[in-house]
């Protein structure tokens, strides 16, 4: 694990906790809406039956400091999906999130797909945390022909991941309440920690940026 960083010391630990949350928690998003063309039709639901183990990935923010910088972590990407928290296998990022804007493969390219999201971040203040959920599965991409001699298209299909040990990706940025007031953290601090998957106890991987706390 590496630390330092400005933020100071950064304790990363896996726990089996109890209470592990889905969704996120702390202070409001700051957000807002950037350039985008109108999105097309809504797009087909993501497949509803998880085929793994979920992970609740949790990063914590304490600090010693007086009027320390506060903690952002970006909860939504011009894709709609957070990308605060990772998993990597060898350094290759693992697909934990759905994509609006590709068919499933067995669609090909028969499916409606979304326009561009709006990016937000959110603020996690001294003394607390927020939480991500993935629910087990895996979109991994590949390629589909939509008919006899169409050129192939890029698709997504169901995976999950196998046992073993991992690497959770950590990312935040950090500065006045005001910051990021465009939604969006061009250059986080990121960190990683081991983990072995399944996770025991209730599948909580927490990161703990300790400021001096």
């Amino acid at each position: 694990m590496r630390a330092g960083f400005h933020l100071g010391a950064v304790l990363a630990a896996v726990v089996a906790a109890c209470g592990g949350t889905t969704g996120l928690e702390g202070d409001a998003d700051v957000s807002v809406e950037t350039p985008t063309e109108p999105a097309l039709d809504p797009p087909s639901d993501p497949p509803t039956d998880p085929v793994g183990p979920g992970i609740t990935f949790r990063i914590s923010f304490v600090t010693d400091i007086p009027d320390d910088e506060h903690l952002f972590v970006q909860v939504s990407d011009e894709m709609g999906h957070q990308t605060w928290a990772s998993v990597e296998d060898g350094g290759t990022m693992q697909p934990l999130q759905w994509r609006c804007d590709l068919c499933m493969c067995d669609e090909c390219s028969e499916c409606a797909v979304c326009g561009p999201a709006l990016t937000m971040v959110e603020r996690v203040s001294a003394g607390d945390s927020t939480t991500w959920t993935w629910d087990g599965t895996l979109y991994p991409l590949t390629t589909c022909t939509p008919g006899p001699g169409a050129p192939e298209e890029q698709c997504q299909e169901i995976g999950w991941l196998h046992p073993g040990t991992y690497a959770a990706r950590f990312c935040w940025g950090t500065g006045p309440v005001d910051a990021f007031p465009d939604g969006w953290i061009p250059d986080p601090v990121c960190d990683t920690v081991e983990f072995d998957y399944p996770v025991e106890g209730d599948g909580v991987v927490e990161y703990l940026v300790n400021n001096g706390g």
